[in-house]
């Protein structure tokens, strides 16, 4: 490869990364850096690159997870170098998600966009996915090891890679550096942990365990063995070792690094260090003989001696502290710095220091520790003094507080109280206990508190003022307050959130329960509105270990509160009397001789904080981390300090590092709306506290078990709140799946005001037009259907996918497919390049359609089905053909019926899987049919046995099934026979009408987790109901669940066939799929199922009806097998969606068959028109007839010749 050939570097921003950058341009090459997204314009280690090689770069910033971004970046390259990838091991225990999404989901991204635009890809791989050494040196075909999740993303990762170069002829090599170290890398990795240890002064180090060993390999190495890969042709397809061939124990490198920086040091064990059992990679050594041969690269660094030579480069760059400062863990750590203490820190830790312990000992001696006592009085008085309010009323908590002063405020059972999403829990939780529900509303930018501007909004656009009355418009509910809080300590804007709240005559209620301190010019927080309320908790500024108070200015409701609080008890000498309900809300008098002696502290306390603030803002401001501060003209106490990260990686990785330095950090709250106890409030769009959820709001309708799944979509996106689910009419279901239902179909126009996004959730088809005749209303009134896709599922960017449309885990979807409207490809469903499904359709889970198949509108692809290359299905139902038992044992038989079934247009295929030992006794009787078609010379059991297939026929049959394109399915009668037909990969398990009560079998069965048919034969509605409780009981959805209306008697009576019972299993199991197995004579009886809405029918076929057998008698031949397939799939498009209205082909029909309003006879300007002048003839091009009525006794305006229409 010439030194010109464009270059894209994946993860250039990183360690190895960075290095490799710098390298190849300084070699000559074009190279284009990928470099992640951030906020904060960071390039990573390329900001430490010097001018000139910055200025030879072309950036790229974005992320690998983007397919997009990714296609974009290497447009125009003739390479890339994919090292990009999340490495920490110890986060990998904590968030593998996240390792799947960037590792592998990144490098499918970074391969489809090679393959596309052709360029050649060496990809990254790591020495941990051979994990512990078997043998040594490990060679390229060690068995892979997964022992954390990031070795199993890894091993995924690299696998994809190698597909792409078997599957597609995509150039591409995997290099799997050994344990890469050197300047610039994670400080947290064991060599920069060693070093920069020492470098601080420590002795006494702290590592995780010393005895595994290590090949380590420095940078510079690798960096040319990247090059060396790049311009072999003989290392594609390869994967290829790179390692220094020294193995070196962790507990030698540190002597080693010790001897280096002269130091004497010991080793303590810390904990937090430690792999989890079985994780620990305990040997590596690498062979690297095949990068040897392949490429001609040789370690410059090699052996004891090279590593001697890397180490002290390692050390020179470590220990210079222009070089440390570039460290995030740094920047989060200087919490740590702050502090001399070892131990764990805290958010927050009460500090007793004054009279606590005396004031506390003193309220025992006086036996006074309950709410009566001379301390709750003093603590009401310094808090009086303190804050300024008149009237302060102690209280056991601050919700006890935040509870009595909405019920104070006169908020009712079913009121409206407006407050912030961005809350704790406490604040909604509060509204709820005094019987309102909470309206949310979002926070400012600066101060976090409730937003003016938003809370204006929602009032203009929500709600309406009558007279003294708010009242919010689509719940009817009245707004009766509104509860701001003063997030952290931080003042909220509170004097204009009062003054609108006082234009639109709703009381304010401050939650000041963190800010006690806190002032808006020297007015406290929570002496602005009509009442206010503290807490005392043990994680506040000042703590009574458990404590709150109410604060007021108006005397008559101070005097109430106190009352309320005290369970209303009259004041008397020796009655209880009691004059209204009453709380016992009143804070102990031994909780108030602690809060007493903190109060005396309280100005220290602040000055601590606000200090530690400052030192704070200093750190992390210079860090190039934003700070959160007290807005001008305000004064915050800095209860907890909060800083703002670009993302919820970033996020991840200061509670990461923070906590494992022991420096307690927590993620702000959830925002309220997002828990599923408040999903149904009301709320506005809430874009900030959005931004610290990352959820938006959606509606799904109709909650069947594919809802379930659904659900999982979008809990596992982080980009969606699931505001309530949406039932049919005449559904007593309060709950599904643990999200309320917040109202029915006739609801469509009420919800739409609440909520703007809608999606459509009905599994399976329960008749070829119920997800389109939903997905219409919803669009009719006012919805927005998106579109769903899994972030572990994979859409090619030439992919188009309708709106409604969702798209599941694992499923793929290929280059320039189209997938129509409100569509679900369910989990590991594949369609590939240059397919069509139409809409309304649902590609079950594991199915596959391959290149250019199109599938019409409805349609129901099976689970498990495999449509051929080029196939075309119109919009039907799926079918599944049965041949029970008529191959009468013989193979060559089966292999036929087969092939019969293939060219009659069946969808599947089934048979039937037992040992006659485990089915019946060996003195079981036959069944009369069987009597009459087998005679009675032989018992059942003979007969089964003879009709017996062994195991490797059903392998031939099955592999037989997939050349013709058909798909496979046998019934099993015992668990040997189910476990054996899970293990040949069967996609859907047929259950017989003997076994409907055979709850042990069933439950085997149903933890396969696959698609289910029940065939219910004899059974009553109760017997159905217990047989899915079973397969649910394990876990399967109702809507992986088909059920068949069957009689099993052979050939069945027309009159007994009794088809309106499907409608009824309809109605009794909304959810599962209803279908029929027929078992009479003829192809009419399940042509008229289809009409009724089956989705599945079962039929038996032979090759000859005149063969002996049990079955072949009720069975069809091959040419009515074809005439029954021909007729379904022209019934199914023939039931329609059920709206009355023209077919598209006979809408010219109207003109040609319809008439118009014509003259009968000429008529004059100014005559009037009557039945006599008036005629109605073709063609409908005129006024229509309907409006003969409003036509008759008008006059003409101009005249009209005869046969003119009017």
């Amino acid at each position: 490869m010439s030194a010109n050939k464009r270059i894209l570097v994946t993860g250039a921003d990183g360690f190895i990364g960075s290095h490799l950058t710098e390298y190849l341009v300084r070699a000559g090459y074009d190279v284009r850096a990928f470099v992640l997204y951030n906020s904060f314009n960071s390039w990573g280690w390329l900001d430490q690159a010097p001018a000139n090689i910055k200025s030879s770069l072309d950036v790229f910033v974005g992320d690998v997870r983007d397919p997009h971004g990714v296609r974009n970046a290497l447009q125009g390259c003739d390479t890339v170098l994919h090292l990009a990838a999340l490495i920490a091991i110890p986060y990998s225990y904590h968030s593998p998600d996240t390792y799947v999404d960037t590792n592998v989901k990144g490098t499918l991204n970074v391969m489809q966009a090679a393959r596309e635009l052709g360029a050649r890809v060496v990809h990254t791989s790591t020495s941990e996915v051979y994990g512990t050494a078997r043998t040594v040196p490990i060679d390229e075909t060690h068995p892979l090891q997964s022992q954390s999740p990031y070795s199993a993303s890894k091993i995924g990762a690299d696998q994809i890679a190698l597909s792409f170069y078997m599957s597609f002829e995509t150039p591409v090599a995997v290099l799997r550096p050994f344990n890469t170290y050197g300047p610039r890398q994670s400080a947290r990795a064991v060599i920069p942990s060693i070093i920069t240890q020492i470098a601080s002064g420590r002795r006494d180090l702290k590592l995780g365990a010393l005895h595994p060993t290590r090949d380590f390999n420095f940078v510079a190495d690798t960096v040319r063995a990247f090059e060396a890969v790049m311009k072999s042709d003989a290392a594609l397809g390869q994967v290829l070792n790179a390692g220094s061939g020294f193995e070196v124990s962790i507990g030698d490198t540190v002597r080693m690094i010790a001897e280096t920086t002269g130091a004497e040091v010991t080793i303590e064990t810390d904990e937090q260090r430690l792999r989890p059992e079985k994780s620990e990679v305990e040997r590596l050594l690498a062979d690297n003989c095949r990068l040897r041969e392949l490429t001609g690269w040789a370690p410059e660094f090699g052996g004891i001696d090279g590593f001697r030579k890397g180490l002290a480069k390692t050390v020179e760059w470590f220990t210079d502290p222009v070089n440390l400062s570039c460290y995030k863990a740094d920047r989060y750590n200087t919490v740590r710095q702050m502090y001399r203490a070892d131990g764990f820190l805290p958010l927050h830790a009460p500090i007793f220091e004054g009279n606590e312990s005396a004031y506390v000992q003193a309220t025992i001696e006086s036996t006074f520790v309950s709410s009566v006592g001379a301390y709750v009085d003093q603590f009401e008085a310094m808090l009086r003094e303190i804050t300024g309010a008149r009237h302060v009323i102690a209280t056991t908590n601050g919700t006890t507080a935040l509870h009595m002063a909405l019920l104070l405020a006169g908020v009712c059972r079913d009121d409206l109280v407006i407050t912030q999403s961005l809350s704790f829990v406490a604040t909604a939780n509060s509204i709820a206990h005094a019987g309102a529900m909470p309206a949310f509303v979002d926070v400012d930018a600066d101060s976090y508190g409730l937003s003016p501007v938003a809370l204006e909004a929602f009032l203009d656009g929500q709600c309406e003022l009558s007279g003294n009355c708010c009242t919010h418009r689509a719940t009817g509910r009245r707004v009766s307050a509104c509860v701001p809080m003063h997030s952290f300590g931080l003042p909220a804007r509170i004097e204009e959130i009062v003054a609108i709240c006082d234009r639109w005559r709703i009381p304010v209620i401050e939650d000041a329960a963190e800010a006690l301190g806190s002032r808006v010019g020297k007015r406290h927080c929570g002496t602005f509105g009509l009442l206010g309320t503290l807490s005392f908790n043990g994680n506040k500024i000042v703590t009574t270990g458990g404590g709150g108070a109410i604060m007021t200015d108006d005397p008559e409701l101070g005097k109430h509160a106190k009352h309320l609080t005290t369970t209303a008890k009259v004041p008397h000498r020796w009655r209880f009397e009691h004059d209204a309900i009453g709380f016992n809300f009143r804070l102990p008098n031994l909780n108030a001789a602690l809060g007493c002696a903190q109060l005396e502290r309280l100005n220290a306390f602040l000055e601590f904080k606000r200090d530690l603030a400052r030192r704070y803002n200093e750190a992390f401001t210079q860090a190039g981390i934003p700070f959160v501060t007290e807005r001008p003209g305000t004064l915050s106490n800095y209860w907890l300090c909060a800083i703002l990260l670009n993302d919820r990686a970033e996020r991840d990785e200061c509670l990461e590092v923070t906590n494992e330095a022991g420096v307690m950090t927590r993620p702000v709250w959830e925002p309220l709306h997002t828990l599923p106890m408040f999903a149904s409030a009301p709320r506005d769009a809430l874009p900030r506290a959005t931004f610290a959820g990352l959820m938006k709001d959606i509606l799904l309708f109709g909650g069947g078990g594919h809802c379930k799944s659904v659900i999982d979509v979008l809990e596992t996106t982080h980009a969606w709140n699931i505001a309530g689910i949406v039932e049919a009419p005449g559904s007593t279901m309060k709950e599904v799946l643990g999200y309320p239902v917040v109202g029915y179909d006739d609801d469509l126009v009420q919800l739409a005001q609440r909520c703007t996004h809608a999606l459509v959730t009905v599994g399976q088809i329960r008749s070829p037009s119920i997800r389109q005749r939903l997905y219409e209303r919803l669009a009719e009134t006012g919805f927005t259907l998106p579109s769903i896709v899994s972030p572990r599922a994979h859409v090619a960017r030439s992919a188009q996918i309708g709106a409604g449309t969702i798209v599941m885990h694992h499923a793929q979807i290929g280059p320039d497919a189209r997938v129509g409207l409100n569509t679900i490809v369910n989990t590991h469903a594949l369609v590939e390049h240059d397919a069509t499904v139409g809409d309304h359709c649902h590609i079950a889970t594991a199915a596959v359609l391959n290149g250019h198949v199109t599938v019409g509108s409805g349609t129901l692809i099976g689970s498990g089905t495999i449509c051929r290359e080029g196939v075309a299905i119109g919009p039907d139902c799926l079918v599944a053909m049965g041949s029970r038992v008529n191959h009468n044992g013989s193979i060559e038989l089966a292999h036929q019926l087969i092939d019969a079934a293939a060219a009659a247009g069946a969808d599947y295929v089934k048979f039937q899987t037992f040992r006659a030992e485990s089915l019946v006794t060996r003195s079981a009787p036959k069944a009369a049919y069987q009597e009459a078609t087998t005679g009675s010379n032989e018992s059942q059991f003979d007969m089964l046995k003879r009709l017996e297939l062994p195991q490797q026929a059903f392998v031939e049959l099955a592999n037989h099934c997939a050349q013709k394109n058909i798909g496979f399915m046998s019934t099993p009668f015992d668990v040997e026979a189910a476990r054996f037909l899970a293990g040949l990969g069967m996609g859907i398990f047929k259950v017989s009408s003997g076994d409907l009560t055979n709850v042990p079998f069933l439950r085997e069965i149903g933890r396969f987790g696959r698609p289910v048919i029940l065939s219910s034969g004899m059974a009553m509605l109760g017997e159905i109901e217990y047989a899915i409780a079973a397969l649910e009981g394990v876990g399967l959805a109702i809507d992986q669940i088909s059920l068949l209306h069957c009689t099993t008697e052979y050939p069945a009576p027309a009159e007994e066939v009794n088809l309106l019972a499907m409608q009824t299993m309809r109605a009794a199991f909304p959810g599962a799929t209803i279908g029929y197995s027929d078992h009479t004579q003829g192809i009419d009886i399940p042509i008229a199922a289809v009409a009724l809405g089956a989705q599945v029918i079962e039929k038996h076929f032979t090759l000859d009806r005149t063969m002996q057998g049990p079955d072949h008698r009720a069975s069809l031949e091959p040419a009515e097998l074809t005439a029954m397939v021909s007729g379904i799939r022209r019934v199914g498009p023939a039931l329609g969606d059920g709206r009355k209205r023209p077919s598209a082909s006979e809408l010219p029909n109207r003109l040609i068959a319809r008439k118009s309003i014509v003259a009968a006879r000429p008529i004059a300007r100014g005559e009037t028109f009557t039945d006599d002048n008036l005629a109605v003839r073709r063609p409908g091009n005129g006024l229509s007839p309907a409006r003969w009525d409003e036509l008759i006794g008008r006059q003409a305006t101009r005249d009209y010749a005869w046969d003119e229409p009017i």
